[in-house]
């Protein structure tokens, strides 16, 4: 997953003119994750952000109280 600081960091690049491979070589992440967040406004990411913070995961019921 990646975060804010993460995202807002691929932003930065992509306004100083580098493109998804220069991105994802520096930042040593895959290519499809950054051209994810690199055509993602700053409201995609935080509704993204929500549907993560609420998605139930399979193990969920196996979890100590």
């Amino acid at each position: 997953m990646v975060k804010i600081k993460m995202y807002r960091v691929i932003q930065q690049m992509k306004s100083h003119g580098y493109n998804i491979s220069r991105i994802s070589d520096d930042l040593q992440l895959d290519r499809k994750t950054v051209r994810k967040y690199y055509y993602m406004s700053e409201t995609d990411y935080q509704r993204y952000q929500r549907t993560l913070e609420n998605r139930s995961k399979l193990l969920d019921p196996y979890k100590a109280d």
